[in-house]
């Protein structure tokens, strides 16, 4: 994924040759969370992008946060995308419950790559076509103005589904 290329070159008669080069573009698919593989991946993930979100910047990185993360590895769904042929080679996340999106992240280089409108494609499918609740601030998909406009601030997720933990809801 890191600007990877083939490249071969085409030989002709009479001395002269052509040479070829090919983007290799990643095909993405979804798979669930294996904890024992992708736990590091999602805490370098949501702990980057808590870093860069309002609060993070306001707050700093606290162990509430960590809490928070902990948590919702235990009591939520993850969506790993990967490479199609390399399931370890991870791309992105999505943490929900049913329709609640707790967090969606994307590894840089595929926004660096241009491929963050795909990849958000396979990661969310059909919930990017419907309402769906955010508990959290979304920061990377802000920065890439990828927020779908059916989606809501749904900051009473947590008191409704009467959870809390450390000094946040989560």
């Amino acid at each position: 994924m890191s600007g990877e290329t083939r490249t071969w070159t085409i030989n002709y008669p009479k001395g002269y040759s052509v040479t070829c080069m090919q983007s290799v573009v990643p095909e993405f698919k979804v798979r669930e969370y294996r904890d024992a593989d992708d736990r590091g991946f999602i805490d370098q993930q949501w702990g980057d992008s808590y870093r860069q979100s309002r609060r993070g910047l306001v707050v700093g990185a606290t162990d509430d946060e960590q809490i928070t993360i902990d948590w919702h590895v235990t009591h939520s769904d993850i969506d790993i995308l990967c490479d199609h042929d390399n399931e370890g080679l991870l791309y992105g996340f999505c943490c929900h419950t049913g329709d609640a999106i707790h967090y969606v992240s994307l590894k840089r280089s595929v926004v660096k790559e241009n491929l963050a409108a795909d990849a958000l494609r396979v990661l969310l499918g059909e919930r990017l076509h419907r309402p769906c609740g955010f508990t959290a601030e979304l920061v990377e998909l802000v920065k890439l103005r990828a927020v779908p406009s059916q989606w809501y601030l749904d900051g009473t997720w947590y008191v409704r589904e009467g959870r809390f933990v450390g000094g946040n809801a989560a």
